[in-house]
C-alpha cells in the first residue's frame, strides 16, 4: 500500500482542518487584540500562518512515519511515549522558526515596537523567549494532536483485529470442515476401522495402538475448533499417528520421513495445517501409485522464520485425475496464513511429474 504525505481521506482533512481552523481564530483574534497598526496585524498574521502551516506539516510528517514504520504494533505506552516525544521535537525545531520570523519581522518592519519590547531584555533574549513561547505552544497543541490521533488509530486498531479474528473463525471452521469431511473422509475412516477390526483377533496389540492413533486424531480435528494456534510438538505427534494408519490403510505403499528441528517444540502454527498437507499428498499422490510412494516431512529454522517442506511422489500418470479439491484445500490453508500472519507468512507449490512440493514459511512464534 503506498502512504501519501498528503493523505486523500476527506475525513481526516475536515476534523483535522477544523482543529488547526480553531487555532488559527484564536490567533487571529490575538493578532486583533495586541496589534497597534495595520502593519503590526498584518506581522501578527503572517506569523500566525507560518505557525498553523508549520503545525500541520509537523502533524502530517507524524502520521506519515507513523503509518510507514507501522507502529500500530506498537503497546499503548510506547504510543504514548513516542507522541511526547514526536511533539517536543517539533516544538524545538518550530519554535526558533517563529521566533526568528518574529525578530526579523519586528526588527525591519515594526523598529519602535520591537526598540521597546527590547528595552530590559538583550536581542538574543528576545528571541529565546519567542521560540520558548511558540516552542511551548507547538508542544502543546502537536501533543493533543498526536494523542488524538493514536486513539484513533488504536480505536481501528481493535475493530481490525475483531475483524481479522471473525474472518479468521469462519476460515477456520471451513478448513476443519474441509479436514472432516474432505481430507480426513469416511473412506479413511472405514478402512481404518476396518485395519483395527481384523487386527483385533491377529494383533490385539496393534489394534489399540491404532485405535489410540485414531482416537488421538479425531480429538485433535475437535479440539482445534477452539484453537487459532497449536504447537508444533501436537501438530507433529498427531500426524505422526496420522501416518502410521495411513500407511497400514494403503498396504505399506506409502514411506515417509519427518526431520524436525527439536527447538521447534514450542513454537506455534495454525493447526491442522500439516495434517491437511499429508492428506492432500496422500490423496491425489501417493494414494494413486501402484508402487510405493515416498512423503518428504522437513521443518526447519531459519532466523525468525520456521520453514514447513512437505515432498510427495506424483501420482503415476496411468492413475492421475483432475482434481479441484487439491487447489481448494490449498487456497484454504493459504488464506488462513494470510489472516493470522499477514505478508509475513507464504506458501508455495511446485509440480513436476515425479514430485509434488508445497513449501510454508511462517514467523517464529512461542507458547506463552
Amino acid at each position: 500500500m503506498v502512504i501519501k504525505f498528503y493523505p486523500s481521506d476527506k475525513t481526516f482533512w475536515q476534523y483535522n482542518l477544523a482543529g488547526w481552523g480553531v487555532i488559527c481564530a484564536a490567533l487571529f483574534i490575538q493578532s486583533i487584540v495586541v496589534a497597534e497598526s495595520y502593519l503590526h496585524f498584518s506581522v501578527e498574521a503572517f506569523a500566525g500562518l507560518c505557525y498553523i502551516l508549520l503545525g500541520i506539516h509537523a502533524a502530517l510528517l507524524f502520521r506519515y512515519i507513523f503509518k510507514r514504520k507501522q507502529f500500530t504494533t506498537l503497546s499503548i505506552a510506547k504510543l504514548i511515549l513516542l507522541g511526547i516525544f514526536s511533539a517536543m521535537l517539533a516544538g524545538l525545531l518550530i519554535g526558533p522558526i517563529i521566533g526568528a520570523i518574529g525578530f526579523i519581522s519586528y526588527a525591519w518592519l515594526l523598529p519602535d515596537l520591537y526598540q521597546k519590547a527590547t528595552e530590559n531584555i538583550s536581542r538574543s533574549n528576545f528571541i529565546l523567549l519567542i521560540s520558548l513561547k511558540n516552542g511551548l505552544a507547538i508542544f502543546t497543541y502537536l501533543a493533543i494532536w498526536h494523542f488524538i490521533y493514536i486513539a484513533v488509530m488504536i480505536y481501528r486498531r481493535s475493530v481490525s483485529a475483531e475483524l481479522q479474528s471473525l474472518k479468521l473463525e469462519n476460515s477456520l471452521k471451513e478448513a476443519q470442515l474441509n479436514s472432516l469431511s474432505g481430507q480426513l473422509n469416511p473412506h479413511f475412516l472405514f478402512n481404518a476401522m476396518n485395519n483395527i477390526r481384523f487386527s483385533i483377533k491377529k494383533n490385539p496389540d496393534q489394534a489399540e495402538i491404532m485405535l489410540i492413533n485414531l482416537s488421538d486424531i479425531l480429538r485433535h480435528c475437535l479440539e482445534s475448533t477452539k484453537l487459532n494456534k497449536t504447537t508444533f510438538a501436537r501438530e507433529i505427534n498427531v500426524s505422526e499417528r496420522y501416518l502410521e494408519l495411513a500407511k497400514l490403510q494403503l498396504n505399506n505403499r506409502l514411506a515417509y520421513n519427518i526431520d524436525f528441528d527439536s527447538t521447534l517444540h514450542d513454537c506455534l502454527l495454525p493447526p491442522l495445517v500439516i495434517q491437511m498437507l499429508l492428506e492432500n499428498a496422500i490423496k491425489h499422490g501417493v494414494d494413486h501409485r501402484t508402487t510405493q510412494g515416498k512423503l518428504d516431512i522437513k521443518i526447519s529454522t531459519d532466523n525468525d522464520y520456521i520453514n514447513i517442506y512437505i515432498s510427495n511422489d506424483a501420482a503415476e500418470k496411468a492413475n492421475q485425475q483432475k482434481d479441484t479439491h487439491t487447489g481448494i484445500g490449498l487456497k484454504n490453508i493459504s488464506k488462513r496464513l494470510h489472516l493470522l500472519y499477514g505478508e509475513n507468512a507464504s506458501m508455495n507449490t511446485l509440480q513436476n511429474n515425479e514430485k509434488f512440493i508445497v513449501t510454508i514459511t511462517l514467523p517464529k512464534e512461542y507458547s506463552s
